[in-house]
């Protein structure tokens, strides 16, 4: 017995324009960026769980209750907690904007972009001076 079905035709995937793919390159080059920043601070935050312990616990209070950065603090000299307070302010005033990045104008995320390499900057000066006054170095 024979039925006259019709075999569904297949229909070719729409081709990719040049523009649609230059898209994509620039997506996925977010993401990566994204990703690998991420995993990078998730085993710098492993590593700190693994050294330091007791620090570690004291970072998992303070982000249940901002006060207890204080048990942190007490160990620094003045200028260390200068270094953390602006570290810790500028990144909590950072956050939220990442969290919302898509929702930002295009001149609020080009403001945003170098507020953050401003930052990334201050950040690495920092580093590195105190990895210099660990290893004995001139800062």
């Amino acid at each position: 017995m024979k039925t006259d079905m019709k075999r569904p035709v297949k229909k070719d995937p729409p081709k990719s324009s040049k523009r649609n793919t230059e898209f994509l390159i620039e997506l996925i080059k977010f993401f990566k960026g994204s990703i690998c920043g991420t995993a990078d601070s998730v085993n710098t935050l492993a590593n700190i769980q693994k050294k330091f312990p007791e620090e570690y616990k004291e970072i998992q209070k303070s982000r249940l209750d901002p006060s207890k950065i204080d048990v942190i603090m007490e160990k620094m000299n003045p200028e260390e907690k200068d270094v953390f307070l602006l570290i810790y302010a500028k990144s909590s005033y950072i956050a939220p904007k990442l969290n919302r990045v898509f929702d930002l104008s295009l001149k609020e995320k080009q403001e945003l972009a170098e507020t953050i390499t401003n930052f990334a900057t201050y950040v690495e000066e920092k580093l590195t001076s105190l990895v210099k006054g660990v290893n004995g170095e001139k800062k």
